[in-house]
Parts: C-alpha cells; structure tokens; sequence
C-alpha cells in the first residue's frame, strides 16, 4: 500500500504545470499493489554493521540489502531509494554506493532537498544498478560525511541526452529531444506529442544502424483513444515537457498532452542504460466511452525474426517467422534477429482508479497484440470498450527493452528479470552507522555496569565534543554496559567515565569520594571500535556463621545486618558509611560494586524471640573486619565469624537430680557482678527458667566475659543460690552442670535407750529465726526436702521436744551429705497417771455413709 499512495501523489503532481516527474516514483520489479509481497523498505539492525568501513573520509554509512527469493539472477537493476540525512551530516558531494566487496558503485542522486544551509542535504533518492544472485542476498553501503571538502563524484555515462543539433544523431533539428543508451538512439518529436519518433539500434559491430525507416515511423509511439482521440500528431500542452534529471546512470523526460477536452495524458521517460520504462496517467475531465490503446510500438520496416513470450509464471515460449497473433496478457515479450537488433516490452503496471458503477473491469478487459507483416512490425495494448467519468485515472507501466540481438533471448531476459512486476526483489535497510566508538564498562569482576555516565572530550584541549546538531557526545550506559557514539572522525579522543555510588548505595547523606573515574585516550578506527574501560568497582561477598559454625541467617525471628564504612580516611571519626545488606537464608550478604578502598564492617544482631539486640559498638569490642584497597582486584569473598555463641546449662541438687524451675542468670562482665535477684535482665543481664530436665540454652549470646547466677527458692521460702561461675571467651560450650545448693536436712530422735520416738516435735531454725516444724514417723525420722545447704552466712539448729521430756537442740548439718542423719536423743519419758497417747494403724482410707469399719486402738 505504501507503494501505491506514493505513486498516486506523486502523479497527482503531473497534473500541474509545469510537470515535473521522478523515476523514483517507480521502483524496481514492482509487484501487484495489493500484494502482501511488498518490496517496500524496512529498516533492520544488522550485524553487518560491524564489517570494515570502505574509506574513513566518510563519516556516515547505512546499509541495504537487495534479496531475490524466486531462483534468478539479477542483473543492472535499477535501484532508486530514498534517504533522510540529520542536520549538518550530509554534504551534498558525499553521497557514495560502494558494494559488499568494498567497490564503489557508480551511483546518482536526484530529488534533493536541503537544510538551511544548502550545502547540506536533507532528504534525497539515490540511484544505482544493481547485481543479485539467484536466491540470494546483495548487500549494499551508502556512504555520506558533513566534510565539505569532499569533492562531487565523476561516473562515466551510460545514457546521454542532448536536444541541440546533431548533438547524438546528426539528424534531427532543435525541436527534437534525443537520448542514447548502450543499444539504442531515440529521438522525440514534440510537434507530434512529444513521443518517440525515431531510432537507431546498435549492431554487433558496435554501428548505428538508422535504417528502420525514414521520417517519423522508424519506431513511433501512439497511445490512442478511447475514445476517439489520438495522439499521432498532437503537440504537448505548452511549458510542459522538461529533462528533469540528466544522468550520468539515467535520464527522466516528462511531458503532458491533451486527450480531446475531456482529460489530460501525462507521460514519463525513464531512460536506463539497456533501455527505458514508459508511465502514463491520463485522468478524465468528463464522461467518456469508447476504444482504443494506451500503448503502441510500430517498427518499420519488418527487422526481427525471432519472437520470445514470458508468462506470469515465468514460462517461455519461442517463435520463429511469426505472424499476427492475440496473445492475452502476457508478463512480457520481445523480437529480435541475428544482427543486433531487438526490441522487447515488459509490463509493469496496470490500474483503474474512480470507475463508473458498472464499468469498474472495463480498464482491466484488455489484452496484448503483436503483428507482423512484409513491411513492419508493432505490439499494442488493445481495450475493446472503456467507459469513464469524471476524475477516472488510468495507469500503465511498461519497460522497453534494447540489448544486442546475437546474444538471443538471455539480453531480454536480463532486462524482463530486472523489471517484471512477478519478480519482486526484497529489501531491508539498515541503521545508520558511522565512525564510532562501543564503549563497554565492567567493574574489576568483569560484571557491565548500567548507569556509567561516558563522555567524549578534545584529547588536545581538554572541551567536551558535541554532535552537529548542539548535543554533547555523552550517555549513559546501558544494562549490557555500552554506549555507542557514532558520527565520529578518524582521529584520537578522550574518553571520560565516571558513576557516582549513590545512585545504587544507601549512603550516608555527605558522604563523599566515591566518585569512580576512568580516563583514558582512543582512536576511532572504524564502525564500533570496540573500548573497553574497566572501573575499581567490585563486589565483596560475605559470609557470616557464629562461634559454632552455624550459618547467621536472617531468616524467621533473626535479623542480621551488615554496614561498609568508607574508612579511607585515617581519622575514623570521618568514615562515612555507604550500604548495608542483610544476610540470606544461607548468611550470604554482596555488596554490589562497592568502589575501589578501604572498607570496614559493622554488624548487627537481633532475635524478636529472645529479646536479644546486639549492635555496631557490641560487636566492635569482640570482632573488627575490614577489606583493604589491595585486596579489591576483582570480585571477591569472605568467610568471617561473628562473636555469638550458644551457651548451654544443666543444674542439679547436691542429690544430683535435676532441678526444674531454678533461675540461671548470666550478667555480662562489669554490668553488675552478681546481679542482684530481683535485677531487672537485658542484653547483657539475661534469666532463663530450667526446664523438667533442668536444662537452659542461651541461643547466641555475646562472646566474652559472663558471670552466671543460679538461683531457686526452696521449700521453704529460702533463696538457694550459685554465683561461683564465670565463663570466659566462650567458644563452643555445651552443656555446663551447675550444683544448687538445694539439699536434705534429715533428723532422728531416740530415746537414751537408743529407741526410735515417734511424734515429736522438730523446729528447725534459720540463723535463730524459725523456719519449719514437723514430727518424727513411727520410725523417729523426719526429713526437710529441699531445703538451702548451709554455709558461713547459714545456720540451722534444731529443737527437739516429746511430752514432758527435756526439750535437745543441736546445730544441724544440711550439706552436700544429702543424706546425713542429725540425731537427738531425748532424755526418758515420764507420763502423769492421767496422759495417754493413743494410736491407731488403719488401711481404710475412703469411707461412705453407712459403712462398718474394724480398727484398733492402743495406747503408751
């Protein structure tokens, strides 16, 4: 579609005066306009871009690339393409085509408009001939530069043009346009409508043969009627035929011609070196109905005795000694003899625009005709009835062909594959490429770095470089680390590249010097001259485990923190912190692409379960790691421990079983040594409970100094404590047994007859202060479970007293002897007639209502 609306501007433009038109308004072996099978341009990255540049003068290149995909070569295609060049990049002398093989290409620049100033182009088609492989790709560089000293290129001609006097011909007077091309020399006679009135061909011999004919017939052209009108003497419409574009590789002639007064005819030459291709458009000013032909070629007299037919679908049929003969719509045919003269047609294009109701087939109901007889010889393209109204557009295309007629059918054939609309050539156009500089940036890991600001300066005066239209030559880098600058010269230049940390460090706000830099000077040799520029940015990975070898993960209720410090400075009170990271589930921490220094790390500690929060200054007085300058060579790793350690205790009686519920305290040195019972505990003052087992685990503590305190209130209101206990540099600590000083405090009372006396009465006193009372069994026993060992500051006596005896007190022993008896004997006793005792032994111990129950009872 893309095709056809441009053709249709640009030959609305034909309608105004004066008519100017473009071969590049046909492009080369066009296809049908509603065929998905465009030859349109796309443009594509390639990496062709990376092939050597053809001449350092020239700054700008992009290329194209030429594809046929129906198995034929192609040879002198004619290539017309349009290119848009930025402001002050294009010198108009620069343009240059140069091949794969990096041969230049004779080429032709026409329709070019210009920047405010006009030595600069901004838009222009470039034209050249074109050689493809069957089912293959050509690819082709155009080259331009902003230098203006280049000079206009100089191509030998292979078509000329001239209209003053014997200029090609000798023949013709001032009113005639001629134009010559390897195998042919025509002539156009204005007074009879502009069109080719005459021509030679060239022979075998390389001699013009002007024998055709004489006047106006040799090789004449008549697109006649329908609807009555013809063309064969009438003259064009006054200051409308001009040479628009005058080779050296091609010539375009363009002229308008009256059809009657109900439209208009507009008709374009494109003169190529192996011939040429006719356009029309003729648009209706008002209804119309008739036959007629748009195209007719008349040879006089009959030359040609060979015939070749081409199909749409590439089939070739040979004739010799032909005759008259309807041949329907052929893609192409030609004649030709033995001598070197030929002539043949290939048609390109065909199409009705703004057709009555009922009438919309009538342009395409046509077919082609080719006649022979004794004396000459023509084709024509014949419509038996064309209706139209007003604004109707008719369009046909077609090349003519000329090529060396002892070379048979194959000099046809090149210019049928060069043109014919069913066999379209693809192409892709590259980007724009230029002397330039990709520059890559790593860090000392050989990791890209996105974000590095790159800039190019003089290398001579130190300024920064700017483009041509204003902007400065600098970028940032992209998430592969590169920064392409195009549009360079061949010539040394400073490269200036710097990142600042903060845009992806958690910096402390002032922090300063981090500013990573690199400099250094580059020639640009070509198209991406590859630069590599490393920074002294590296990332350092970290992995933290405790005392005990046990990863420090932040993972459920811990969270371990680390912080860098830029400790550069040998005043650490101007160390500036710069990120930190918390570690992973494996107690894995990277610091990514931290600059090139000395660095000093801080760590904390925190468990929501404990309670526990250790901080920077904790850890700082147990652990100091750092990574030097000298050591950061690339990315590197480091294994270090933190002082954090899991201390375990057991506590047990002086029996040795272990005592649930008892308290142990352990009191960082110096925070109270010991703590005070009723001390309220922190970080460095923490109390756990045993367990049924009598075990307690402190899970990651601080390393260092501890001072624990045991702790249980016993049986009877007394605190039974351990402080003897001090742990130092605690690295891997299992469990600890701590002894309580929770013991027995066991009395048996007999009589001076070394009897057992049950039933009497035991006071225990504590430091002369009662504490407990209790009564022998009938075995004289009586123990005091669990009750606080005495010591220097503990004294417990015992009172003994039955009935009327003299009450005994001893000072009691209750020690590490868990089962040391305290014995008392009591003196004989004496009863009054009146005191009795009784006892009772019973075995019953739940009764109901109603029940009988038998015991006995005596007495002392």
């Amino acid at each position: 579609m893309r095709a056809r609306l441009f053709m249709i501007g640009a030959f609305c433009v034909l309608l105004l005066l004066p008519y100017v038109s473009s071969p590049g308004d046909t492009r080369f072996s066009t296809v049908s306009e509603g065929d998905s099978m465009s030859h349109g341009l796309t443009a594509l990255a390639s990496n062709l871009d990376e092939s050597p540049w053809w001449n350092v003068s020239y700054h700008y290149r992009r290329h194209v690339n030429l594809t046929d995909t129906n198995s034929t070569t192609r040879v002198d295609v004619p290539i017309h393409l349009d290119l848009e060049f930025e402001n002050r990049t294009c010198y108009k002398n620069s343009i240059r085509v140069v091949d794969s093989a990096g041969n230049e290409v004779p080429s032709q620049t026409y329709k070019m408009t210009y920047w405010e100033d006009p030595d600069y182009v901004k838009t222009a088609t470039v034209f050249w001939y074109a050689n493809i492989s069957a089912d293959s790709t050509a690819t082709y560089w155009i080259y331009w530069s902003e230098d203006k000293s280049i000079e206009a290129p100089s191509y030998e001609h292979v078509v000329w043009f001239a209209r003053t006097e014997g200029t090609l011909s000798g023949k013709f007077g001032p009113n005639y346009w001629s134009f010559r091309g390897e195998w042919y020399n025509v002539t156009m006679y204005n007074e009879a409508g502009g069109k080719i009135t005459n021509g030679a061909h060239k022979m075998s011999d390389g001699t013009w043969n002007w024998d055709w004919g004489t006047n106006r017939g040799s090789m004449h052209w008549n697109p006649d009627g329908l609807g009555g009108q013809t063309t064969y003497n009438t003259p064009p419409i006054a200051g409308t035929t001009f040479v628009n574009v005058n080779g050296p590789l091609f010539v375009n002639y363009t002229t308008q011609l009256p059809f009657g007064s109900y439209a208009k005819l507009n008709v374009t030459y494109t003169f190529y070196k192996w011939g040429w291709i006719t356009r029309l458009y003729i648009k209706y000013t008002a209804a119309r109905s008739g036959s007629g032909r748009t195209d007719e070629w008349v040879f006089y007299p009959y030359i040609t005795t060979h015939a070749i037919e081409v199909a749409p679908d590439g089939t070739q049929t040979y004739y010799d000694n032909w005759a008259s003969s309807t041949r329907g719509l052929p893609a192409g045919f030609g004649w030709w003899n033995d001598n070197g003269v030929s002539h043949g047609t290939v048609r390109i294009l065909h199409e009705a625009y703004n057709m009555p109701a009922g009438h919309e087939d009538d342009f395409s109901n046509y077919y082609y005709r080719w006649h022979d007889t004794s004396s000459y010889e023509y084709w024509d393209t014949y419509h038996p009835s064309v209706t139209t109204q007003a604004g109707t557009v008719l369009k046909e295309e077609c090349a003519f062909a000329a090529w060396n007629g002892a070379e048979g059918k194959d000099g046809y054939m090149r210019v049928f594959n060069a043109t014919s609309r069913y066999l379209p050539i693809f192409r892709s156009l590259g980007n724009v490429s230029s002397y330039s500089f990709r520059i890559n940036v790593k860090d000392l890991g050989g990791n890209n770095v996105q974000g590095a600001n790159v800039t190019l300066f003089s290398p001579t005066t130190g300024e920064r470089l700017f483009k041509a239209n204003g902007e400065p030559y600098t970028a940032l880098t992209d998430s592969n680390g590169n920064v392409t600058f195009i549009g360079l010269l061949n010539q040394s230049y400073r490269i200036k590249v710097w990142i600042d940390s903060r845009t992806w460090l958690d910096e402390e706000s002032g922090s300063t010097g981090m500013n990573v830099t690199w400099t250094g000077d580059r020639e640009a040799t070509g198209p991406f001259t590859p630069v590599s520029v490393t920074l002294n940015l590296a990332s350092i990975t970290i992995h933290l485990e405790d005392l005990l070898g046990n990863d420090l993960a932040t993972v459920g209720s811990e969270v371990v923190q680390i912080r860098v410090y830029n400790a550069s400075d040998p005043d650490p009170s101007n160390w500036k912190y710069m990120d930190y990271e918390y570690t992973d589930s494996s107690g894995y921490a990277t610091f990514t692409r931290l600059p090139k220094c000395r660095w000093v790390f801080n760590f904390s500690y925190s468990d929501t379960d404990t309670g526990r929060i250790y901080r920077w200054e904790d850890f700082g007085q147990y652990c100091s790691y750092e990574v030097s300058s000298a050591e950061i060579t690339g990315d590197l790793s480091r294994d270090w421990t933190l002082p954090l350690t899991t201390i375990k205790f057991n506590v047990i009686a002086y029996d040795n079983d272990p005592v649930e519920s008892a308290y142990v305290r352990i009191s960082k040195k110096g925070t109270g040594d010991p703590i005070p019972a009723g001390h309220v505990g922190d970080n460095f003052n923490v109390t756990r409970a045993t367990d049924a087992d009598g075990n307690v685990t402190f899970y990651r503590v601080l390393n260092g100094t501890w001072v624990v305190y045991v702790y249980k209130t016993d049986d009877f209101g007394q605190e039974a404590f351990n402080d003897t206990i001090v742990i130092h540099d605690v690295q891997n600590w299992n469990y600890t047994t701590v002894v309580l000083p929770l013991t027995s405090l066991k009395v048996v009372v007999k009589d001076d007859s070394d009897n057992r006396v049950p039933n009497a009465r035991i006071d225990v006193y504590a430091n002369g202060d009662l504490l407990a009372t209790g009564y022998t069994d009938t075995s004289g026993c009586h123990d005091f479970w669990y009750i606080r060992a005495n010591d220097s500051s503990l004294v417990y006596t015992i009172r003994v007293q039955k009935a009327n005896a003299p009450i005994q007190e001893i000072t009691a022993y209750a020690s590490r002897d868990f089962y040391y008896e305290n014995c008392v004997e009591l003196s004989t006793v004496s009863f009054s007639a009146d005191y009795t005792e009784l006892n009772c032994t019973i075995s019953t111990v739940v009764w109901t209502y109603g029940d009988i129950q038998v015991f006995e009872i005596g007495w002392y």
